[in-house]
């Protein structure tokens, strides 16, 4: 099927309505891999986050030297582990020419290498431990990046390829007692699961094993939307044709091997065949059946003309138009109607507190869909991509880079020093700790999960901080001289605002809507 007139985010409102009434599987191919992720964010605004899966490529950018990329490698095993599940109804992913090139490892490989565990089962935590060292998984203190997993007596946690965030598995004996996902930085339980699948990194030379073209692992039912095919199958040919050089493992590149990693465009075409195509670029690469025309526009550029925008929207409306405006911000709309308050009251539209990338226009249904960040002529950022949130607090990552006699800061005792990590007994349980010392080599344990109160000291290189002494007002004064100057500060600021608004102005003509 060849769809045409699409334009903007169009094809994403009719994909989405084509795919409930055909239940099947379905694939978005798209050129690159910007475009893939605008349009997996469209899918998953009308569909919900977890309905839509994002397919990319393993590796940061496609040059001489590739470097993997986490974040990416774990979106892709989260797919295949989607895959595997046999009570999973129908899957819609979103994937580009970068990562179609690239072979995925084989169902019945991934599930030889894959981990389950599930709560109330008995299983040992030797036996556990020895299958993550054959998963090449490291045994560290904190997990805080994938492939780590750490042993605290009856707890294991885990930070498998398929997961954002690390799990805690808890054990009664034997016994699985509890599974529960956790934040890297605070260490506080997410979210409490039954059944996990702990899964190696899939891109490793141990674990490739048998691997073919991604499409291979769908049946014939299977619907593959795409814009602009010829576009993403000449770029799997031109990867074919000039392979990068080495690869980054680990901390060194080694020669990379492009026979074992991408598969060629004939192959990807004839798979392809298999399945109903349906495109909707200008031009179609299959012999189409059916011709489908819709007749859209992209969405007017206003370059935060609202005069413009409030002329367009009376002039839709008076031919008949439904003119809807898309904001994930509903507060936008309260702005938006004030602003045309001022120039016109017939500018009247629809508020839709959802958002999607591109606005269009639909002559056949007489819809104006616009967008408010087209508008306020913004730029609007896809969101994929896995990455820790940055913190001013101390990570477990960075907790793992100190070393001794590095400065820290606490928030209730002040500046210390680094004096390495140690596990204690605790009511009979062992526990890690930071230690710090102070002033007259006084000693501090922070345990591991008190990290938010705990950073690394920030000051003038040349700098060195004064140490505090623990149980003095030192620590207590500082902290409360600096929040008296901030309500000084704040005082004095007030006390202007006082005289400001006593003082006689000058009274200029009213505010125009712009000012508005």
């Amino acid at each position: 099927m060849h769809v045409q007139g699409l334009f903007c985010s169009s094809p994403a409102l009719v994909a989405v309505a084509l795919m409930q009434q055909r239940q099947s599987d379905h694939i978005f191919v798209l050129p690159d891999s910007e475009s893939a992720a605008y349009f997996q964010n469209d899918l998953a605004n009308i569909l919900g986050d977890d309905r839509v899966f994002f397919f990319p490529s393993s590796y940061k950018r496609m040059t001489a030297q590739l470097q993997p990329h986490e974040g990416n490698i774990i979106l892709r095993t989260r797919v295949l582990e989607a895959l595997l599940n046999t009570s999973r109804k129908y899957i819609t992913i979103v994937t580009h020419a970068y990562a179609l090139a690239e072979k995925v490892v084989s169902g019945n490989h991934l599930q030889r290498n894959t981990l389950q565990l599930r709560k109330g089962e008995k299983i040992s935590i030797d036996f556990i431990r020895e299958v993550l060292h054959e998963y090449n998984f490291s045994n560290c203190d904190f997990v805080y990046e994938p492939g780590q997993f750490s042993i605290r007596g009856s707890i294991v946690d885990i930070f498998s390829y398929s997961n954002n965030q690390p799990y805690r598995v808890d054990f009664f004996g034997d016994e699985v007692e509890s599974i529960r996902s956790f934040h890297i930085d605070s260490q506080l339980s997410d979210t409490q699961t039954d059944l996990i699948h702990i899964i190696p990194n899939l891109g490793t030379e141990k674990h490739r094993g048998e691997q073919s073209c991604f499409l291979k692992q769908f049946d014939d039912s299977t619907v593959v939307w795409s814009n602009n095919i010829a576009l993403t199958l000449s770029e799997i040919d031109r990867i074919n044709a000039n392979p990068p050089a080495s690869v980054l493992a680990g901390d060194e590149y080694v020669p990379f091997r492009a026979d074992e990693t991408f598969v060629d465009e004939t192959k990807v075409v004839s798979l392809l065949q298999r399945f109903c195509n349906v495109e909707f670029g200008s031009d179609s690469y299959f012999e189409s059946s059916v011709a489908v025309k819709f007749n859209t526009a992209p969405q007017p550029v206003f370059n935060k003309n609202f005069e413009l925008l409030a002329q367009d929207i009376v002039s839709h409306t008076e031919r008949g138009y439904t003119v809807a405006l898309m904001s994930e911000n509903k507060k936008q709309f309260d702005r938006l109607r004030n602003i045309f308050s001022g120039i016109t009251p017939k500018a009247e539209f629809v508020a839709m507190p959802n958002i999607l990338h591109e606005g269009f226009i639909d002559h056949d249904l007489n819809l104006c869909l616009y967008t408010d960040h087209q508008i306020f002529d913004r730029y609007r950022k896809y969101r994929t991509a896995f990455s820790l949130s940055p913190s001013k607090n101390l990570t477990l990552k960075e907790l793992q880079g100190l070393h001794p006699g590095d400065y820290i800061v606490h928030v209730d005792h002040g500046v210390g020093i680094f004096g390495g990590l140690e596990k204690m007994e605790v009511n009979g349980k062992t526990q890690e700790c930071i230690r710090l010392v102070y002033r007259d080599n006084d000693v501090l344990y922070v345990n591991i999960h008190n990290l938010h109160k705990v950073s690394k000291f920030r000051g003038k290189d040349s700098e060195q901080p004064k140490l505090n002494k623990l149980g003095h007002a030192a620590w207590h004064n500082l902290k409360q001289n600096a929040k008296k100057k901030v309500k000084d500060i704040a005082r004095d600021l007030i006390l202007l605002y006082v005289q400001r608004r006593e003082n006689k102005g000058f009274a200029f003509s009213d505010d125009t809507y712009m000012q508005e």
